[in-house]
């Protein structure tokens, strides 16, 4: 059963959508949204939803999560790179640059790559796509700058200001190195890798509390 059919079927069990919410690992405007679907398709009660085709349902599920894409640009195919992203050293940077390539030469509009990234995480998490994924030991190394930016006390200017974590992970073994910085630098970016490469040769995991100064 889709996400969708679940949430929809929970809230008419007699669910408040706080509940469901936090249930489910979504936000309450998500639970509305899908209760709204619901509702305009005629959807009202839990017989309706047993009388329903789960296939059907999941097909809209994009044009509800993302009812204001833009139709001018192209929409990649992401069955493709689904199945690309199931070969060895294929990455969906790698696939959004090929994208983007494809995009230009038949002059139409193209998605950055952060758009990419979640368009094509929507579409795995609608049609339940996975990926097994196998690791070589020091065959690669994951890095990136991790989610939203962490509040500090900065001693130098007496203020509170951010800091980006910088995150590199090992991913055969699970060992992970994270260290902040004060900007998303190029600078920064190099101190990161070179401290977790030798971070790794003294002990397998660390996570540095000062703000670092690349």
């Amino acid at each position: 059963m889709s996400d969708f059919l679940t949430i929809v079927r929970a809230v008419y069990s007699g669910l408040s959508q706080r509940k469901v919410a936090a249930t489910h690992g979504v936000s309450r405007n998500t639970v509305s949204l899908y209760l709204r679907k619901a509702r305009d398709q005629g959807w009202l009660t839990l017989k309706d939803l047993d009388a329903l085709d789960d296939t059907a349902v999941t097909q809209g599920l994009l044009q509800i999560t993302a009812p204001s894409r833009d139709a001018t640009f192209k929409m990649p195919d992401f069955d493709y790179v689904h199945a690309e992203l199931a070969k060895p050293h294929v990455t969906l940077k790698l696939l959004w640059e090929e994208y983007v390539e494809q995009c230009r030469q038949s002059n139409e509009r193209f998605y950055m790559e952060t758009q990419f990234r979640r368009y094509y995480h929507l579409h795995a998490k609608v049609h339940k796509a996975t990926i097994r994924l196998e690791h070589k030991p020091a065959f690669s190394l994951e890095v990136d700058w991790a989610g939203a930016r962490i509040a500090f006390f900065d001693a130098e200017s007496g203020k509170m200001s951010q800091a980006s974590l910088f995150v590199a992970v090992l991913p055969c073994s699970g060992i992970i190195y994270a260290e902040p910085f004060r900007d998303q630098k190029l600078p920064s970016w190099i101190t990161g890798h070179v401290n977790a490469f030798q971070s790794w040769d003294s002990r397998p995991l660390i996570t540095r509390l000062e703000v670092g100064h690349p």
